[in-house]
């Protein structure tokens, strides 16, 4: 890939359009030579349907963030999809942490068992924490007191603690959050994607609402691994 662009259109759709041409005009007409990444609310089938009019279905692949990276950390580790910590086992994992919180004081103490709702936003501010780029309770607590809030770091990072505390007193080693797949693949940068990706000429970027710290460094190796 020699060239990046942006292709700004009224609607998604037409956007989309311009950037599957462009592909197409870059491919080698190879099987699997167009990486497609999308937002998980884009059914690849609308993908599929539009690129008919560019190419031929096999060079086409769609994939979603969760999937590319899945599959470039399992390559890399040969840790299968079984090793990845299920919705059903987070949650768990976060009620579990939760229950072990004896601070009164802390905000998410609770002192019967932890309602669904305190679960619930534990969790999502849980996967907050980790898509921001802090995945372990010192880095949390580092993160937040550089942003000038120390007693907020304090009891986030005790509660991130216990949720790694349980994850490694209930399941094995292998059993990984989505975000330390992430931090993985990062981690092991070009050699990997160019690896497991040789057969891709180009990469193409769907219309996304927003990204992840993450997501967005995924996009910067895609970019630098392709360019």
């Amino acid at each position: 890939m020699t060239a990046r662009q942006v292709f700004s259109r009224p609607t998604s759709s037409d956007g989309r359009s311009a950037a599957l041409q462009w592909a197409s005009e870059i491919s080698s007409e190879t099987p699997q030579s167009v990486l497609y990444v999308e937002p998980s609310s884009v059914d690849d089938g609308v993908v599929a349907d539009q690129w008919d009019s560019h190419g031929s279905p096999i060079e086409l692949r769609c994939e979603r963030f969760r999937t590319l990276v899945d599959e470039l950390y399992e390559a890399d580790t040969y840790n299968g999809s079984a090793t990845y910590i299920s919705s059903a086992e987070r949650q768990w994992i976060v009620e579990k942490a939760l229950t072990q919180l004896n601070d009164t004081d802390h905000p998410l103490y609770s002192a019967d068992d932890p309602a669904v709702g305190l679960i619930q936003q534990s969790e999502e501010l849980l996967t907050l924490l980790e898509f921001a780029g802090v995945i372990t309770a010192e880095e949390v607590e580092q993160r937040l007191t550089q942003e000038g809030l120390p007693e907020l770091a304090q009891s986030l990072s005790r509660f991130v603690e216990l949720v790694h505390e349980v994850r490694a007193d209930s399941f094995t080693d292998e059993k990984t959050f989505r975000s330390e797949r992430f931090r993985h693949v990062l981690d092991a940068g070009q050699p990997l994607v160019e690896s497991e990706l040789s057969e891709i000429d180009v990469v193409v970027i769907g219309s996304f609402q927003t990204l992840s710290p993450q997501e967005r460094d995924i996009i910067g190796l895609l970019a630098d691994a392709f360019d």
